[in-house]
C-alpha cells in the first residue's frame, strides 16, 4: 500500500488502537473513529494482512527519510545513461531526479533535461509511471509544454527520459525579476493556460501544476513541465483505485484541489483549481490560505475547510516597504504591490474582476468552478478587455451553507437564540419557497440540455444524414453534441437512466465520426467515454438484458473501431468477448431479435479481422475466418425467417453470403464460393428494385468488387470488365449523393483500378492507362484534402502497386518500376511499425515482388534479386506452415520463380563460362523446386492470389522447371565433351 505521510499516520493511529482491542469490540470502535469509508477501508485492510500473518504490514509506508534518498540518488558528471552523457545535477525530487545531460554517441551535439526514477519506490510501481509519463508526453506537442526527445532503459535497468532543456526562471522568479504589471502576469498566464487546455482536450489532467513546474525561457516563452503524475483519462487503468507515493506525495498540497487532498476522483477541474492558486500567488506574492506552520496536516485542512481570503484583501494585509532600499525578508512578496505603485493600488486593480475570477477557480467543489481552463482564461481576456466576465460573487446562501458546515454546534445554539428572540418563522419560509423555485428552474435547465442532446444527435443529426453535402453540417452537429454530452456527465453518476443515455450518445457520435467522418481518434476517445458507462451499469445488481445487449454493442464498435487504429490483438479479443455475452443470452432468448443481429455482426467483424474481407487491416488467416463466416450466415438467415419482410435483414443476408464467398474463394474453394456470390448478387437485385438506399447501393457494390477478380481467374474478362463498369456507377452515384462523404471517393479509386486490371488484359491499352490514372488520381486528391489522415495515404500505396501491375502488362516497364519503388516507399516503415499486420505485410511483399518482376524484365538481375529476396523474407514458408495464410503462400511461391527467372538470366549472361552456366542453371532449378514445393500447401491454386494478384500458376512453373532440368543436362552433357 501506497499512502502519503499524513494519510498513513491517520490510518496507523486508527490502526494500533483496534489492534489493542479484543476482535469482538473493533467492530464498534470502528464505527465512532472512522470519519469516512475509504479510511475505515484502509485500516480494515490492513487488519486483514496482520490476521494472514504479515509482518512487515506497519513499517513499509515509511522505510526511510527524503534527504536519505536524495543522497543515494545523486549521480556524477560524466556517468553515461543510454546515449547521453551527464553533465550537472539539475534537481532531486520524489519521483527521480533530472540533470543537464548531453547526446554523446556522436549522431549530433545536443543539450538535453534528462530524468530517471528512483528504484526505491518498487520496480513494478515506477516503470508503470514513468512510461506513462513517457507515454503522455510523447502524445503532446505544444509550444508552451516541454517536448519529450528520447527515452529507455540502462543495461542496469534504469529507467530514463530524455527532453526538451528549458533553460530558464521560475514563473514566480521571472515575473518578479522582470518587475511584470499586473497586466503582463495575465497575459503571461494565459499561455500556461493554453498549454494546460490542450492537455485537457487530449484527455490528460497534469495534476500538479505549480510555480516550479513552469519555467519561462529568454525569449519569454513559458514552458509547461512535468506530466509525470498525469492521468490519461480513459485509460485502461481508469476504473482501478487511485495509488499516491510512499513519503514523497504525488501532488503538492499548497496548489493541490480539495479533490485531490480528500482522495477523491480527478478531473480537469482539479488543474482549473492548481491554475488558480498560481495566478493568486503571482497577482498578490503571498499564498490564499493563512497558515502559520505550513504543516501539510494545517495545509490540507485549510484547502478543504478554509475559504481564501480575497486577493484585494490579502495584498493590504501585508506590510510592504515604501522605499526600496528598505524592503527586508519580505521583498520579493512585495513586488507586485510595488509594480503597482502601492498596495492600496494593487487592491484597487485586483478589486471586483479579478477577485471574483480567482476565487470562481478556488471553489471547494468542483462543480463549481470554471467549468474548463479555456472558460478561466476566457473571463480573464474579457476582463483585460474590459468586459463582463462570468464569475459573480459569491451569493448570501452559499456563504452561509459553508459557515454552518463548519460551526454546526455553535449555528444550533444561534438559530435555537433567534427563533426564541425574533421569531422569524416567515423569513424562513419565504426563503426556502426561493430555494425551491431556483431548483425547480436548474433541473429544467438541465432537462432541456439532455432533450437538446438527444435531438441533436438522434433527431437532427439522423434526419439530414442522408441529405447529399450534409457532412459538414454533421460534423459540427456531433461536435455539439459532445459538448452537451460532457456537460451532462458529471450529473449522472446517480442516475442510471441519465448514464444509459449518455452511454448511447457517446457511442452514436462514436459509430459516425468512425464510420462518416474517417476520425478513429475521436470516435475511440467517445466509445471509451460510452464502455466506462456501460460498464458500471452492467456492474449493477439490477442490471437487465438490454444493458447487456448494449454492453455487447458497444464492445463491438469498439472492436470495428480499434481494428481501423491497427489494433487486430485488442479488436480480436473485444469481439471474442462479445461474442460470448451475446451467446449466453441467445440461449437463454433464442427469438430475441437484436441479440441475433448483434451476434451475427460481431461473428463478421471476427471474419473480417481474421481474413481480412474488404480491410486492408488483417490477421491473414483465412482458414479460421471460415467458421465465424458460417455461423454469420446462419444468423443472418434466421433473422430473415423471424422477420421475412424486413429488408435490413434481406441485405445482411446477402452480405453474409458474400463474405463467406470471399473466404471459400481465398482458400481455394472456387466453386462453392460462386454459390454463394450468385446468392448474394440474386438477394440484392431484389433489393435494388424496391429499395435502392446507399446502404444497398453499397452491398452491391462489394457483391460486384468480389467478382471482378473471379472472373478474371475463370477466364471471363468481357464479364470482369462489365462488372467493373458497374463498380464505376454505383460509386460515382453514391459520391455524387454526398460529395462531402470520403467513401464512395474511395469505392471509387477501387472501381477504376479493378477497371484498369480487366482492360489491361485485353488489346485496349488506352482504356486501361487512362482507368488506372484515374484511381490514381481520386486517391491523390483525397490525400491533397486530409493529408494527416493515414487510411488514405495507405490506399494511395496500394494504388501504386496495382498501377505497377497494370504498367507491366502494358509493357511499360520503367513506369512500372517507379510506382513499384513509391508502393515500397510507403509500406516499409509501415510494416516495421505494426509487423503482426498481415495487410501490410502482404502489401510490402507484393510490392517487393512487381518491384523484382520490373528489374527482371529491364535486365537487371541482381537488383531483382534482392527485390526477390526481400519478399521471401516477408512471406517465407516456415511462417505460413499449416495453409493459415494463403495470400503469403502465393507470394512465397512466386518470389521463389522469380529468383528462378533471375538464375536463368544470369546462366543467358555467362557466355561461354560453362562453369557458370551450370551452376545458374542449378540454382534456377532449385528455386523452381521450391516453388513447386510451397504450391504443394495450397490446396487449390488459382492464377490470381486470394486478394486479387497475380501470379505464376504451378502448371506454369512445372513446364519452367521441365524447360531448366532440360538446359542442365545440355551444359552439363558439352563440359564433359
Amino acid at each position: 500500500m501506497h499512502m502519503i505521510p499524513e494519510r498513513w499516520q491517520q490510518v496507523k493511529d486508527v490502526l494500533l488502537a483496534a489492534l489493542d482491542l479484543p476482535a469482538l469490540r473493533r467492530e464498534a470502535y470502528l464505527d465512532n473513529a472512522c470519519g469516512d469509508q475509504t479510511l475505515r477501508q484502509e485500516v480494515e485492510s490492513l487488519l486483514l494482512e496482520q490476521k494472514n500473518g504479515t509482518e512487515e504490514f506497519l513499517r513499509s509506508p515509511v522505510d526511510f527519510s527524503l534527504e536519505d534518498v536524495q543522497r543515494r540518488f545523486r549521480l556524477p558528471p560524466g556517468k553515461h545513461i543510454g546515449a547521453y552523457e551527464i553533465l550537472e545535477e539539475i534537481a532531486v525530487g520524489g519521483m527521480g531526479a533530472v540533470y543537464r545531460a548531453v547526446r554523446a554517441d556522436g549522431q549530433y551535439k545536443q543539450q538535453v533535461a534528462l530524468k530517471i526514477v528512483r528504484s526505491e519506490l518498487g520496480s513494478e510501481f515506477t516503470t508503470g509511471r514513468f512510461r506513462n509519463e513517457r507515454q503522455i508526453l510523447a502524445s503532446l506537442n505544444h509550444p508552451n509544454i516541454a517536448k519529450i526527445l528520447d527515452g529507455g532503459a540502462t543495461a542496469e535497468g534504469v529507467l530514463y527520459l530524455v527532453m526538451e532543456l528549458v533553460e530558464g526562471e521560475r514563473l514566480d522568479e521571472y515575473c518578479d525579476a522582470h518587475k511584470l504589471a499586473t497586466t503582463e502576469r495575465l497575459n503571461l498566464f494565459l499561455q500556461i493556460c493554453a498549454a494546460a487546455q490542450y492537455a485537457h482536450q487530449r484527455l490528460i489532467v497534469h495534476r500538479d501544476i505549480k510555480p516550479g513546474n513552469i519555467l519561462v525561457n529568454a525569449e519569454g516563452v513559458p514552458k509547461l513541465l512535468d506530466f509525470g503524475i498525469a492521468k490519461i483519462l480513459e485509460s485502461s487503468q481508469a476504473n482501478q483505485p487511485e495509488q499516491t507515493i510512499s513519503l514523497v506525495p504525488l501532488l503538492t498540497p499548497e496548489y493541490a484541489s480539495p479533490e485531490q487532498i480528500k482522495g477523491e476522483p480527478i478531473t480537469t477541474a482539479s488543474d482549473v483549481y492548481s491554475l488558480g492558486v498560481v495566478l493568486y500567488e503571482l497577482l498578490t506574492g503571498c499564498a490564499p490560505y493563512n497558515v502559520p506552520t505550513h504543516t501539510p496536516h494545517e495545509l490540507s485542512r485549510a484547502v478543504c475547510e478554509t475559504e481564501p481570503e480575497r486577493p484585494s484583501m490579502a495584498v493590504l494585509r501585508k506590510q510592504f516597504p515604501a522605499n526600496e532600499g528598505e524592503r527586508g525578508p519580505d521583498h520579493e512578496a512585495a513586488l507586485p504591490a510595488m509594480l503597482e505603485g502601492s498596495p492600496e493600488r494593487l487592491s484597487k486593480r485586483l478589486d471586483g474582476d479579478l477577485d471574483n475570477i480567482i476565487l470562481m477557480a478556488l471553489r471547494k467543489e468542483p462543480q463549481r468552478r470554471y467549468a474548463s481552463v479555456e472558460q478561466f482564461a476566457q473571463d480573464i481576456r474579457r476582463h483585460l478587455d474590459h468586459l463582463p466576465v462570468i464569475a459573480r460573487k459569491d451569493t448570501f446562501g452559499y456563504r452561509t451553507s459553508k459557515f454552518i458546515t463548519r460551526h454546526k454546534a455553535g449555528v444550533i445554539v444561534a438559530a435555537l437564540v433567534t427563533v426564541a428572540l425574533l421569531s422569524a418563522t416567515g423569513i424562513t419560509i419565504r426563503q426556502a419557497r426561493i430555494a425551491r423555485a431556483e431548483r425547480a428552474r436548474a433541473e429544467r435547465r438541465f432537462n432541456d440540455v439532455r432533450k437538446l442532446a438527444n435531438s441533436l444527435i438522434f433527431e437532427v443529426h439522423d434526419a439530414i444524414q442522408d441529405l447529399p453535402g450534409s457532412t459538414p453540417a454533421r460534423k459540427l452537429i456531433a461536435a455539439k453534441a459532445v459538448e452537451y454530452l460532457d456537460s451532462l456527465a458529471q450529473e449522472s453518476q446517480y442516475d442510471p437512466n441519465l448514464q444509459r443515455e449518455l452511454a448511447a450518445g457517446y457511442r452514436r457520435i462514436g459509430e459516425v465520426e468512425s464510420a462518416n467522418f474517417r476520425d478513429p481518434a475521436s470516435a475511440l476517445a467517445d466509445l471509451k467515454k460510452a464502455l466506462a458507462i456501460r460498464q458500471a451499469l452492467v456492474a449493477r445488481r439490477d442490471t437487465s438484458l438490454d444493458d447487456l445487449v448494449e454492453y455487447a454493442q458497444l464492445t463491438r464498435e469498439l472492436a470495428k473501431t480499434s481494428l481501423g487504429a491497427r489494433d487486430l490483438v485488442a479488436a480480436l479479443n473485444a469481439d471474442k468477448q462479445t461474442a460470448q455475452i451475446l451467446e449466453s443470452a441467445s440461449s437463454q432468448h433464442p427469438d430475441n431479435v437484436q441479440i441475433l443481429y448483434e451476434l451475427m455482426l460481431n461473428y463478421s467483424s471476427q471474419a473480417d479481422i481474421l481474413a481480412g474481407g474488404f480491410s486492408e487491416s488483417h490477421m491473414g488467416d483465412v482458414s479460421a475466418a471460415i467458421q465465424p463466416s458460417r455461423r454469420e450466415l446462419q444468423l443472418a438467415q434466421e433473422l430473415c425467417d423471424l422477420q421475412p419482410s424486413n429488408l435490413d435483414f434481406r441485405r445482411e443476408l446477402a452480405a453474409s453470403f458474400g463474405e463467406l464467398g470471399d473466404e471459400l474463394y481465398a482458400s481455394g474453394q472456387g466453386e462453392e464460393a460462386s454459390h454463394d456470390f450468385a446468392e448474394s448478387q440474386k438477394i440484392l437485385d431484389d433489393l435494388v428494385s424496391v429499395s435502392p438506399t446507399p446502404k444497398v447501393r453499397k452491398t452491391l457494390y462489394d457483391s460486384y468488387y468480389r467478382m471482378v477478380p473471379m472472373k478474371i481467374s475463370h477466364g471471363d474478362i468481357p464479364g470482369a470488365i462489365g462488372d467493373a463498369r458497374h463498380l464505376v456507377e454505383i460509386s460515382t452515384q453514391l459520391s455524387q449523393d454526398d460529395p462531402q462523404d470520403t467513401l464512395p471517393r474511395l469505392l471509387l479509386a477501387a472501381a477504376y483500378a479493378n477497371l484498369a486490371n480487366a482492360l489491361s488484359r485485353t488489346q485496349d491499352r488506352d482504356s486501361a492507362r487512362a482507368a488506372i490514372t484515374s484511381a490514381m488520381s481520386t486517391d491523390a486528391e483525397l490525400v491533397r484534402t486530409h493529408s494527416n489522415n493515414q487510411e488514405f495515404r495507405e490506399m494511395q500505396a496500394e494504388r501504386f502497386r496495382d498501377a505497377g501491375d497494370i504498367f507491366i502488362k502494358l509493357g511499360a516497364l520503367e513506369r512500372a518500376l517507379q510506382y513499384y519503388e513509391q508502393a515500397v516507399a510507403f509500406f516499409l516503415p509501415a510494416q516495421a511499425k505494426d509487423a503482426q499486420d498481415a495487410g501490410r505485410r502482404h502489401s510490402l511483399a507484393g510490392a517487393y515482388d512487381g518491384l523484382g518482376s520490373a528489374l527482371a524484365a529491364l535486365h537487371r538481375p541482381k537488383d531483382a534479386e534482392e527485390a526477390y529476396r526481400n519478399a521471401l523474407g516477408l512471406s517465407g514458408f516456415d511462417n505460413t506452415s499449416g495453409g493459415a495464410d494463403e495470400e503469403a503462400l502465393y507470394q512465397n511461391a512466386d518470389a521463389y520463380t522469380g529468383l528462378a527467372e533471375v538464375e536463368t538470366i544470369l546462366a543467358a549472361d555467362a557466355g561461354h563460362d560453362r562453369v557458370q552456366t551450370i551452376k545458374h542453371w542449378q540454382n534456377a532449378r532449385r528455386y523452381l523446386e521450391r516453388s513447386l514445393q510451397v504450391w504443394s500447401h495450397v490446396p487449390r491454386p488459382m492464377p490470381q492470389s486470394p486478394e486479387g494478384h497475380d501470379c505464376i500458376p504451378p502448371a506454369v512453373v512445372a513446364q519452367r522447371l521441365a524447360k531448366c532440368t532440360a538446359a542442365l543436362a545440355s551444359e552439363q552433357a558439352g563440359s564433359q565433351r
